[in-house]
């Protein structure tokens, strides 16, 4: 599940949005409206901002600075590089 669809499902759990009222439901599908729109982006982007520690490294780092972190990683893994590649798994 991505990032977003995380943000997304704990900003209803956290009553930070309303289903009815931030999103679009048809069918299987769910969409932010332009109601929740600013609000979706606005949590996405705080979301990044928090702070976890690297499952290898045991760095402290943003989820944004994790991401670009992780992508550095497998492209030494694909190189031939291995052994910091963490396959990071977000909550």
């Amino acid at each position: 599940m991505a990032i977003v669809d995380i943000t997304a499902i704990a900003s209803i759990n956290r009553k930070q949005s309303e289903v009815q009222a931030d999103f679009d439901l048809r069918g299987d599908r769910v969409r932010s409206i332009s109601s929740g729109c600013g609000k979706s982006i606005a949590l996405y982007e705080s979301r990044k901002q928090e702070t976890r520690k690297h499952p290898v490294t045991n760095d402290s780092l943003t989820y944004r600075r994790l991401f670009e972190l992780e992508v550095r990683l497998l492209e030494k893994e694909g190189s031939g590089e291995s052994g910091l590649f963490s396959q990071l798994i977000v909550r």
